[in-house]
């Protein structure tokens, strides 16, 4: 008489482990959290604390602060690390950079554009994608060309930053002197 055993389980493969980095995670949460507060702030601003309030000028003041270009700068780096890590993924499996990376650039862009037409005018979507953009195809590049765009780049920006603070010197002489007329108080000159 034959006896029919039932096979013995076999046991799974082992799992690879996670390939994540658990610490982004924890950031980007932190940067997308951060910047659903910026946008309250910016949401308040069309409100705006009324003057008579203390309470509501002092929050609005205190989330001012806490708020302000922090998570918005926070996510930037983290949407970079982002990019720079599907690159790498593309680069291990031999694949070529670019590859599909346009297209998910410009679905962020026609999100964006939704979100400004549809819902918010602050919206950073946008801007992401079109910089992802320029920002893909620049880190395909040679890391010669990486460092000139790079130069570039941060000279076009502190020019800007330059003429951006220091309005005095391309308004011109009239713009000199309706400004110390406005901050002269009138009676100290009567």
């Amino acid at each position: 008489m034959t006896t029919l055993t039932a096979p013995a389980p076999t046991d799974s493969p082992p799992r690879a482990p996670s390939t994540r980095i658990v610490s982004l995670d924890v950031l980007r949460g932190i940067a997308i959290l951060g910047t659903l507060l910026t946008n309250i702030v910016v949401f308040m601003v069309d409100v705006g604390p009324h003057k008579d309030n203390a309470l509501d000028h002092f929050l609005f003041t205190v989330l001012g602060l806490i708020t302000d270009g922090k998570f918005i700068g926070l996510l930037t780096i983290m949407f970079g690390i982002g990019l720079e890590i599907q690159r790498q993924a593309a680069v291990r499996k031999g694949e070529t950079w670019l590859g599909s990376y346009p297209w998910r650039a410009a679905l962020l862009v026609l999100d964006g554009l939704l979100n400004y037409i549809f819902i918010f005018q602050y919206d950073v979507l946008m801007g992401y994608g079109l910089t992802a953009l320029v920002v893909a195809v620049v880190v395909s590049k040679s890391p010669r060309v990486q460092k000139w765009c790079l130069g570039v780049g941060l000279g076009l920006h502190v020019a800007h930053l330059t003429y951006l603070s220091a309005p005095n010197w391309h308004a011109g002489p009239s713009a000199v002197t309706s400004l110390r007329s406005m901050t002269t108080s009138p009676t100290l000159s009567e």
